[in-house]
């Protein structure tokens, strides 16, 4: 989930390739494509979680922008 908020690439390629669940949640309910689509500046990354099967209606505990990584 990181290496998509944080735009790192060839990180998130490499976890992709290396079969990482696109739909792991952390404890507070947030994926990799909620945090992409949230912080990422890179779209790239959402389409790439998509196109691996990111789950678009899963949904998170956290209310607001703002809480995201307290």
């Amino acid at each position: 989930m990181v290496a998509c908020a944080s735009d790192e690439a060839e990180v998130f390629k490499l976890l992709l390739t290396a079969g990482a669940d696109v739909n792991a949640k952390a404890t507070d309910g947030l994926t990799a494509l909620i945090l992409a689509a949230l912080i990422s500046s890179n779209a790239g990354v959402v389409q790439q979680l998509l196109a691996a099967g990111a789950d678009v209606n899963a949904m998170a505990t956290v209310r607001t922008f703002e809480t995201v990584g307290s």
